[in-house]
């Protein structure tokens, strides 16, 4: 037993073995009312995370490219109806597909830190989209490349869904 000036009280030990040596962990847990909240507002929180991971979430994905550079945007919803707009200016030279593989990347990857489960993605890049649903080939040595790191990004998805939304 271990006791404290502020503990005077005797206390249980807990002994954990580790690789550098053994540590002593103090246990004061009483169970009162207010403790009983806190467990209920952690329980609480989550089943709303898990909530937010199995729910369905939203995003939707835009590249482009003129004079003064490319960049990519990416709005993302989640279950709850909470949404995020993300911009991004890309600091290389490429082509609109390459924009819109890049926005749609950072949204999968996005999506991913939020540890987000079944999604449904919407761009206006048809030829992206049917690409990565293996309808359009990918003959282009780049959009292979593209295609095949947004299928390995998709491995993170338990579902997933693709709509090609008309150009504004």
């Amino acid at each position: 037993m271990v006791s404290s000036p502020e503990h005077p009280e005797n206390h249980p030990v807990y002994s954990v073995q580790t690789d550098m040596s053994s540590s002593i962990l103090y246990n004061d847990f009483t169970f009162t009312e207010e403790k009983q909240e806190v467990v209920e507002d952690l329980i609480q929180s989550t089943e709303e995370q898990l909530t937010m991971q199995d729910g369905l979430w939203s995003m939707s994905f835009d590249g482009a490219v003129n004079r003064e550079g490319a960049g990519a945007g990416v709005w993302v919803i989640s279950p709850k109806g909470n949404s995020t707009f993300h911009a991004l200016k890309l600091q290389f030279e490429c082509t609109n597909n390459e924009a819109e593989y890049e926005a749609l990347m950072t949204g999968l990857k996005l999506l991913i830190q939020k540890k987000a489960k079944r999604i449904t993605v919407q761009g206006d890049s048809e030829l992206i989209i049917k690409q990565v649903q293996g309808i359009y080939q990918s003959k282009h040595p780049r959009m292979r490349t593209y295609r095949n790191v947004v299928l390995d990004l998709l491995e993170n998805f338990s579902e997933f869904s693709f709509s090609v939304i008309p150009k504004i």
